[in-house]
């Protein structure tokens, strides 16, 4: 995917960060972008769904081969991949 990347470390000070990172995703959504999952500890599973509009294929793959749902992460439960 053609584009930039930008990595953000930003010390959590108060709550308004969350707010502030909010408003990025809807610019990066706006934009077609997307959140690299590897860095990321928020995300919603909303948004997750309208940056990665392939899901449901990786899905139905994912189930193909694991129909027990033994593969699981702490990021897949928060962004309900897999389920």
């Amino acid at each position: 995917m053609a584009g930039y990347t930008v990595a953000l470390d930003i010390p959590l000070q108060d709550n308004k960060l969350f707010q502030q990172l909010d408003l990025l995703d809807e610019i990066v959504l706006k934009h077609a972008g997307r959140v690299y999952l590897a860095k990321d500890a928020r995300l919603s599973a909303e948004n997750f769904r309208k940056m990665y509009p392939h899901y449901p294929q990786w899905l139905t793959q994912k189930n193909i081969l694991d129909t027990d749902h033994v593969f699981s992460s702490s990021l897949s439960q928060r962004l309900k991949i897999g389920f």
